[in-house]
């Protein structure tokens, strides 16, 4: 009996067991939290340093491609149609599309040749615009000068000094042409028995000397606008004893045949006339 009753109070080995775990899993758990919760407070400063590190990187970025941006936009205004290549804002902008860059030999360079004379050396492959006027000459002349480019209101209130209003349409010429008009007038003048009409007074035309002094005046100003700085070296010739400018180099320039192909294109230009 008393051994019945030993083994109803002492617990059986599957109860140890049964109880035993539990016991250590409650303990084990606890002690597990408290390692968590340990961990927590010690890792949470280093993501939180972390965190402000990577804020503060992103923030100095953004502003960074920010200021990069305006510079980028303000360079971009400057630059805009502003220079050589491009066109400069002062210009006729509808044109400035027709501007190409290329590289090109001057011709009519004066040298000495084996007979110890001096001699102007032509493009062989070009039209004449030098020497005795020929009715060929003043036709190619013509066509170098060309006419008035039309323009839309809005082309027109981009002018500097306005443009009258001709039926709907406004006028102008680009500068390079108007100073082709004064070298082919200064031509004239160098062969004024070819052309005596150069020197007619009429009222509605400045006087001869008057037309004289402004193209000398505006092409002065223009080559000097320009200022080609292509050096130009002087050789000496012996034979003549004395240095002479070789003129006949290569320069950087804007291709005036596309810039005359893009005023053909234009509807309704017209010839300059020569008492402009």
């Amino acid at each position: 009996m008393f051994k019945a009753l030993r083994e109803k109070i002492a617990p059986s080995k599957d109860e140890l067991q049964i109880t035993s775990p539990q016991s250590d899993g409650e303990t084990e758990g606890f002690l597990s939290s408290e390692k968590e919760s340990e961990s927590t407070v010690n890792t949470t400063p280093k993501l939180r340093r972390l965190w402000d590190s990577a804020l503060l990187w992103r923030i100095t970025t953004f502003f960074f491609a920010l200021a990069l941006f305006i510079s980028l936009l303000e360079g971009w205004k400057v630059g805009y149609r502003n220079d050589y290549e491009t066109g400069f804002r002062t210009e006729l902008q509808p044109a400035t599309s027709a501007i190409n860059i290329r590289k090109k030999k001057f011709w009519g360079g004066i040298i000495v040749n084996e007979t110890n004379q001096f001699e102007v050396i032509l493009d062989p492959s070009d039209k004449r615009y030098t020497g005795h006027p020929t009715p060929q000459m003043d036709e190619d002349w013509d066509i170098l000068v060309g006419g008035y480019v039309p323009l839309s209101q809005e082309e027109a209130d981009q002018v500097q000094g306005g443009v009258s209003n001709d039926g709907g349409k406004f006028y102008v010429v680009p500068s390079v042409r108007h100073n082709l008009h004064c070298v082919n007038y200064l031509r004239k003048v160098a062969y004024d028995k070819w052309y005596p009409v150069i020197h007619e007074e009429r009222d509605n035309i400045p006087l001869f000397t008057q037309h004289v002094d402004h193209c000398i005046e505006t092409l002065r100003q223009s080559i000097q606008c320009s200022a080609d700085l292509t050096p130009v070296p002087h050789n000496w010739a012996e034979g003549k004893q004395m240095y002479i400018a070789n003129t006949m180099l290569e320069h950087t320039c804007r291709d005036y045949e596309a810039i005359m192909g893009w005023q053909d294109s234009r509807e309704g230009s017209w010839t300059i006339a020569d008492e402009h």
